[in-house]
């Protein structure tokens, strides 16, 4: 068990077993005593992960080393929610960055709509399709990568986070890459979702588990949230301070995080699921399927993603 938290460097404590939800093995997390910080037990090492996203992470969690048509619908459909959130807070045309860019489709989409966008991941094969059916421009590598020049005015960081080893230099750098005032788009998996099943919630993959308080104090000395979705999944929208001053009054919100993270592992359950609406999952799941198919039959990937962008209103 780490002897420190990966996000403020504080005390972790506790051993709680869970089942990682793709292979059924036992998971171990700890708890930070002072921000809340959900994390891994015992988390790998640099070395390991990039080795790991670079040759295996697709492939083991797609079962493919490029995405099916029915993930390139499902990609879409986030990329065009998400570039609506995005919209309220900054105007097309200006430079964005994807971090964990994957198959880029939400790189063309947001081409589509106006930015100046490109991506990087450490996946090549769903790289190289997004350069061949896409045309856009991603780089094959990481989000600290020497080939990413010059700054932007947006970053954006879907479900990327929990999967690093220090995730406060990571938004400390990605701080570095934006412009004064510059957007931060996060979106991760939600600690607090009471209908989220609870035989997918944690995986090995997942170094770290976040709250809505736990995620605003690993941010609040750079940035300023603007806006907050806190859903099944949680999504913040945050704005680059004009100084590094940080805050000084951060007690309170340290003690909320650290309980609210204990009491939410200790409910998390099929209880909790199927008292807010998990019973309904099943049909959610086959309109979902239903709609995939139909949106997916005998069509190209760059069609697909084109009936989002001609869905959206201008």
């Amino acid at each position: 068990m780490p002897d420190t938290c990966i996000a403020c460097g504080s005390r972790t404590f506790g051993k709680i077993k869970k089942v990682d939800a793709k292979d059924g093995k036992p998971i171990y997390l700890s708890t930070c005593e002072a921000c809340g910080l959900v994390q891994l037990c015992d988390v790998p090492d640099e070395t390991d992960l990039s080795r790991f996203y670079r040759e295996e992470y697709r492939k083991s969690y797609r079962k493919s080393d490029t995405p099916k048509p029915r993930h390139i619908f499902r990609a879409g459909h986030l990329a065009s929610e998400r570039l609506s959130r995005l919209n309220a807070h900054v105007a097309p045309g200006k430079r964005l960055l994807d971090v964990g860019a994957g198959g880029g489709e939400f790189v063309y989409l947001a081409g589509q709509a106006g930015f100046d966008a490109m991506g990087v991941d450490p996946s090549s094969g769903y790289l190289e399709f997004a350069r061949t059916q896409y045309g856009v421009n991603v780089l094959n590598d990481g989000y600290n990568s020497a080939q990413i020049k010059g700054t932007f005015d947006v970053v954006t960081l879907f479900h990327v986070l929990e999967h690093l080893p220090d995730p406060k230099t990571t938004i400390r750098d990605l701080s570095l890459r934006l412009n004064t005032g510059g957007i931060l788009f996060i979106e991760v998996p939600n600690l607090g979702s009471k209908n989220v099943s609870p035989s997918n919630m944690f995986f090995k993959a997942h170094i770290s588990y976040f709250s809505p308080n736990s995620l605003q104090l690993l941010v609040m000395d750079l940035f300023d949230v603007v806006e907050e979705n806190d859903g099944r999944v949680l999504q913040m929208v945050l704005r680059k301070k004009d100084d590094d001053l940080g805050l000084n009054e951060k007690d309170d919100l340290k003690t909320k995080s650290q309980k609210y993270s204990q009491d939410r592992l200790s409910k998390i359950g099929y209880r909790e699921y199927l008292a807010n609406g998990g019973w309904m999952s099943f049909f959610s799941s086959a309109k979902r399927i239903f709609r995939e198919k139909r949106g997916t039959a005998g069509r190209t990937a760059r069609s697909i993603l084109d009936d989002f962008h001609r869905a959206k209103p201008h």
